[in-house]
């Protein structure tokens, strides 16, 4: 108890502070909620989250601050989770009391994923469907992001309350969580502006890690986008409600490209089938090494741009993804699984698994990720095998990002004298030179005879477009 009245000593719910048009830099047009748990953002960031440790000594929220509120001009609404033994460091509670940009800050304590998931079980009316919505990645949290879910979803009532205060909404809503680590600055609002979508609600997200469907992590939209992830955790939650979604996307590509397999997929169909229009920027955050290189060419002088229509950074390999993958549409709802699949069966040590790489045949089909099979089910779509789910998209659609990162001429100068001696089989001649990053650098090496293997294996910069 005495714990407990600790926290609401310092823990302020809708900080009374001077409306957004107050503050010194000018109202706020973006408004960003912040899920997960604190006790990950709360941290300092490590050489895990930065290769080269250039941000040793801050916490993560200070990145997510310094590169996402200011660049944005944000407001910022903590919706996050503390756990029993967390103790918050004397840098946050500074931060939250000072900072003119936090308009909330609410802590819950949401119990363990498994609670969730039992939960669901006890109250669910389709125990057909049950099993699948639960199975999850990861062995020890079948239920793993619901909780964020709804973290998002209880931080659009915030912003909704800041609206009516303030007397005119938010241009833009981001989400993101707490505990990853901002590399590099976000693009700004001129960016998006200039990516926008015509004639449907815009969707920027991070092209990375998105398995199949769309990353999770972090998302930006127009503010009437924000209605979806208002209402995703219901979905979740709900038979009727996700099959609505599927009825909608079935109609719109193929069977097995309408197949759910994961969050990152749900999420992808549940933002398709309400008609959103979906822009891809390259990955400055998270720990992944792809964020971190991409990061450095922004802190070595590059600059946002918007792909241009010549685009100089294109996908490697990408040639020998079947044509068969791409086409109807196939690409915007994630891929169609059982041609994937296929292509997984075909080559290399996936092909030993072939009888464990499943596709479920529809939405409550419990496809074998139990037990002792899941390590090797996580075994046979990692690395070599699961390259061609991550990066499908952006090998069926070129330009594969709309926000692209533009090196400095002393980057390009630098990478001209030493070109990479690694064809990455894109132009149709030997004349084009390159600089190709990738999160998987000792596949390349490792896989040159089995071009396979490598599909949408590294991001590459052509030098003579610099």
């Amino acid at each position: 108890m005495k714990k407990l009245i600790l926290w609401i000593l310092w823990v302020v719910i809708d900080i009374a502070k001077p409306a957004s048009g107050d503050l010194a830099h000018g109202p706020a047009v973006t408004a960003v909620c912040i899920g997960g748990v604190m006790k990950r953002g709360d941290t300092v960031v490590d050489n895990a989250d930065s290769a080269e440790g250039k941000f040793q000594g801050h916490y993560k929220f200070e990145l997510l601050d310094r590169f996402v509120f200011e660049v944005l001009n944000a407001d910022a609404f903590f919706h996050v989770t503390a756990p029993h033994n967390y103790v918050a460091s004397d840098r946050l509670k500074k931060y939250i009391a000072t900072s003119d940009r936090v308009r909330a800050f609410q802590l819950d304590n949401r119990s363990h994923p498994l609670a969730f998931a039992e939960r669901l079980r006890r109250g669910h009316r389709n125990k057909t469907f049950l099993p699948y919505r639960v199975q999850g990645r990861s062995p020890g949290s079948p239920f793993k992001n619901q909780y964020l879910n709804e973290q998002w979803a209880e931080c659009m009532h915030a912003v909704r309350a800041a609206e009516q205060t303030r007397g005119f909404e938010y241009t833009y809503v981001a989400f993101a969580r707490i505990d990853l680590a901002w590399q590099a600055y976000h693009p700004s609002l001129q960016m998006l502006e200039a990516t926008k979508c015509e004639n449907s609600t815009t969707v920027w997200a991070v092209a990375d890690d998105d398995w199949g469907g769309v990353m999770d992590k972090y998302l930006i939209m127009e503010r009437p986008g924000a209605a979806i992830i208002e209402s995703f955790a219901d979905v979740l939650n709900s038979f009727d409600k996700l099959e609505a979604v599927y009825r909608i996307v079935r109609a719109q590509t193929s069977v097995s490209a309408s197949l759910p397999w994961n969050y990152e997929r749900f999420l992808l169909h549940t933002l398709r089938a309400a008609g959103r229009c979906i822009r891809y920027m390259v990955p400055v955050v998270g720990h992944r090494r792809l964020s971190v290189v991409f990061g450095d060419i922004l802190h070595e002088g590059g600059t946002w741009e918007v792909t241009p229509a010549d685009p100089y950074l294109k996908m490697g390999w990408c040639r020998y993804l079947p044509k068969y993958c791409c086409g109807g549409r196939r690409e915007d709802f994630g891929g169609d699984l059982s041609r994937l699949h296929n292509l997984w069966r075909s080559h290399g040590r996936c092909r030993r698994h072939r009888a464990l790489v499943q596709v479920p045949r529809f939405p409550g089909e419990f496809v074998g990720f139990r037990g002792s099979r899941l390590n090797r089910i996580e075994t046979a779509t990692s690395e070599r095998c699961h390259l061609p789910t991550e990066q499908l998209r952006a090998c069926c659609q070129q330009p594969h990002v709309h926000l692209t990162l533009r090196p400095s001429k002393q980057t390009i100068q630098k990478w001209s004298m030493s070109p990479d001696d690694v064809d990455p089989e894109i132009a149709s001649t030997h004349e084009s030179r390159w600089h190709c990053l990738s999160e998987f650098p000792f596949l390349i090496a490792d896989n040159r005879k089995k071009p396979w293997n490598l599909i949408g294996a590294a991001h590459c910069y052509d030098l003579n477009l610099l």
